[in-house]
């Protein structure tokens, strides 16, 4: 026969069970969350919301000028076609082109976000830090050295992760994952939304900031959330990390994500117009929509930055045998030519209303683009396909190259660390190696190498 329990006692016994469990669950809540949680309850403080900084703010040529000597070699016309999908596989519910697992997320006691405030966030830090986020951790950790992210990709990974989270807790979730993965990435509200934080080991251009301590902490707004839109200028943070090992985000381009396998094409008419194929060149689309949400940096990144596998495969097995029977001076100005015609010109302000930096597969994938980008792409050219030494000329409101070569009598050059380079301008249509571009003509340029990594994904 059974023996039956009073009710007061199962109850008893049951708070007794539910109370060794939760003790164990608390495991993973270290004493350090325990001082932090009691640091948020009452460290929070107001912090004037900083305009995102210009890297140049000199007006741009609106229309690129054309060579008026009618001696010199002159460009194709027609510039590309709009891109073209080579590859079935698409990237929409893809991260950025790739099918990754989602995360093992346990269950979580959410306080209320809706109005969030430093208690709120304090008791949103200790219902996550209670919780076993180990699963969630390896598997956010795997997935990132598997798509070889950089630190930006993998904060992108973990937005993506959590996408059908509301804004609010997205952006915690992401505050406390990657405070575990060892990022100093902080979180603040201002009374209508929650932003994170994000520190960066090198200047970040367009984004507005706070100062917390001696650095700029740039603020990351989720889509739901635009932080543009706000009317309210001071943001409450917290200036102590939750850890001092923590690090900041190194947002250099070395590392971007590898290749997805959603290839598409850009087309580019046929010097000849009896011919009617012309050059497909490829681009991978995901690599190229996850560079389109990376902060702008400065402008030498851009320059020590090779295109991704596809496109540099592809540039090279389209220009190489063309160049192999030129002299080094054809072969420049042929390459010279082919970025000044290949594309539309427009200004950033016109094509994106700010300004943006594109590495090679982004022209590609918009076949739009300005005079720093046609740069970027020139001086992958000629380091990948020439073996040349090339130099970076940024003008106020302008950017064109200068490369190593011979020169002839009539050439424009600069002089760089005590050797003579021959000016290039891509935004300068028509003109030939040795050729200034009029409005720059009377003006020093700064100099910089472009210098490319060995590796890139």
């Amino acid at each position: 026969m059974p023996i039956l329990i009073p009710f007061a006692l199962a109850d008893d016994e049951f708070e007794r069970w539910k109370q060794a469990e939760q003790a164990a669950f608390s495991e993973f809540q270290t004493s350090e969350d325990r001082a932090f949680i009691a640091f948020l309850e009452t460290e929070w403080q107001a912090f004037e919301r900083f305009k995102g900084v210009s890297r140049d703010q000199s007006p741009k040529p609106a229309v690129p000028p054309r060579i008026s000597n009618s001696l010199a070699s002159t460009a194709n016309s027609a510039p590309g076609k709009i891109a073209v999908r080579s590859s079935p596989h698409d990237i929409d519910n893809t991260f950025f082109a790739h099918d990754v697992q989602g995360l093992v997320l346990p269950e979580v006691e959410w306080p209320d976000l809706s109005s969030a405030d430093g208690d709120v966030l304090a008791a949103t830090w200790s219902a996550l830090s209670s919780a076993d986020h180990r699963p969630a951790l390896q598997g956010l950790r795997s997935l990132a050295n598997e798509l070889a992210l950089g630190d930006w990709g993998t904060l992108q990974l973990c937005r993506w992760q959590l996408r059908d989270e509301d804004s609010h807790r997205r952006s915690a979730y992401c505050w406390f994952l990657l405070n575990r993965l060892g990022y100093d990435l902080r979180i603040g509200y201002d009374g209508q939304s929650v932003f994170l934080l994000l520190p960066a080991s090198i200047p970040v251009y367009g984004n507005n900031f706070v100062r917390l301590g001696d650095k700029p902490f740039y603020i990351i707004a989720d889509a739901d959330n635009d932080e543009g839109k706000s009317a309210l200028r001071e943001i409450r943070a917290y200036e102590r990390s939750s850890n001092q090992s923590l690090r900041d985000f190194d947002l250099r381009l070395e590392k971007v994500m590898q290749a997805s396998g959603s290839t598409r094409s850009f087309l580019v008419p046929a010097e000849n117009s009896s011919d009617q194929t012309g050059m497909a060149l490829d681009f991978d689309a995901g690599r190229s929509a996850l560079l389109a949400t990376h902060p702008q940096i400065d402008l030498n990144w851009y320059f020590s930055t090779p295109p991704g596998a596809p496109t540099a495969a592809s540039l090279s097995n389209a220009l190489q045998p063309r160049l192999s029977s030129l002299a080094e001076r054809e072969a420049i100005n042929h390459l010279l030519h082919f970025v000044q015609s290949s594309f539309q010109y427009q200004t950033d302000q016109e094509q994106f209303g700010e300004e943006r930096y594109l590495l090679a597969e982004e022209s590609l994938n918009y076949g739009i683009n300005d005079c720093e980008d046609r740069s970027i792409l020139l001086a992958w050219l000629l380091h990948d396909l020439l073996n040349l030494d090339v130099v970076v000329l940024d003008y106020p409101g302008h950017v064109a190259l200068a490369v190593r070569t011979p020169l002839l009598p009539d050439d424009a050059f600069v002089v760089h660390a005590g050797k003579k380079y021959v000016v290039l301008d891509p935004t300068y249509i028509g003109a030939d190696a040795g050729m200034v571009m009029p409005a720059v003509a009377a003006l020093s340029p700064e100099t910089f190498p472009a210098q490319y990594s060995r590796h890139t994904n």
